[in-house]
């Protein structure tokens, strides 16, 4: 049983290192083994990740993350990060990629010899099954069978395998999405839209995919999200299914603030589909136009 005195000393030692309340509280509940340590081995724990590049300001809501942190050898750690590289994963991509998932650290090479072989194994390069993980860390959390069903998944979908090496590398959280995600946001594309001029539109399974391959973010999107992102798309390019496919990779744009820079362009007597404004720089357009355009005119765009 862990003493009053003890449990004080931790809270006291955790709050001079820069954790908040919030932490400490979390930290204590769910790793007594501090209780037990001394703070000078504490100190050598915390001063051991920041010679492994870690920011001082980074350790309370790593250790937070994962209480158990501490606990760990530094020889142990540095073992497993020396495993790590040798497979591939080089050591700026590791470092961002323990800041948001420490258990990294705990992960001895065992386990992603076995993710290594099955992601390489599908076709990916080693310096993209790096990024894979680096990128998007939740990902080593998956078993080497949900890794293989994810990517079947995409195959699923219509995409050959080099298609899905290609939007994996480029977006590397399509793995962790789930079979259902993936099909509700590829059909939110795929329905057919009515306009209150009578205009209907609608894309096609290959318009869908190649888009897709454009910019596999677009599924990173919710599908309410989509839907309005789609529809207006179609409402400025006029249906011209080419334009709206070339458009993809600007999906990432704010909806507001294209809406906001079509109405202006249109305003000031200039077609904001020509010319690709819509998607320029904030630096850009104000150099173009002399004044940047928000987000303040709202949503929806009237169809006539």
């Amino acid at each position: 049983m862990v003493s009053s005195k003890s449990e004080g000393r931790l809270l006291g030692w955790l709050l001079d290192r820069g954790f908040d309340e919030s932490q400490v509280e979390k930290i204590t509940l769910s790793c007594c083994n501090y209780q037990s340590m001394c703070e000078d081995v504490l100190d050598q724990r915390i001063e051991n990740l920041v010679g492994l590049g870690f920011l001082p300001a980074q350790i309370p809501k790593m250790v937070t993350a994962f209480p158990p942190l501490l606990c760990y050898l530094p020889e142990r750690i540095t073992h497993n990060l020396e495993s790590h590289r040798k497979i591939g994963c080089d050591w700026p991509l590791l470092r961002k990629a323990a800041s948001k998932l420490p258990s990294l650290l705990a992960y001895g090479p065992d386990l992603l010899k076995q993710k290594h072989g099955a992601i390489t194994g599908y076709g990916f390069s080693p310096e993209q099954f790096a990024r894979i993980f680096s990128v998007q860390p939740s990902n080593v959390g998956l078993s080497v069978e949900t890794l293989s069903s994810k990517l079947n998944n995409l195959e699923a979908l219509g995409f050959s395998r080099a298609e899905v090496i290609g939007m994996v590398s480029a977006m590397p959280v399509l793995i962790g999405m789930a079979e259902t995600s993936l099909t509700e946001k590829t059909a939110c594309l795929g329905r057919q839209m009515r306009f209150p001029n009578g205009y209907s539109f609608e894309l096609g399974d290959g318009d869908i995919r190649r888009m897709l391959i454009a910019n596999p973010g677009i599924l990173a999107a919710s599908p309410d999200r989509i839907r309005k992102k789609l529809r207006v798309f179609v409402i400025l390019t006029e249906g011209n299914k080419e334009l709206l496919i070339h458009w993809a990779r600007y999906w990432r744009n704010s909806l507001e603030r294209i809406v906001a820079r079509a109405r202006y362009l249109q305003k000031i007597g200039n077609e904001p589909r020509r010319n690709g404004t819509l998607f320029w720089s904030a630096t850009n357009f104000r150099k173009r136009y002399g004044r940047d355009i928000g987000a303040e005119t709202r949503l929806p765009i009237v169809v006539g």
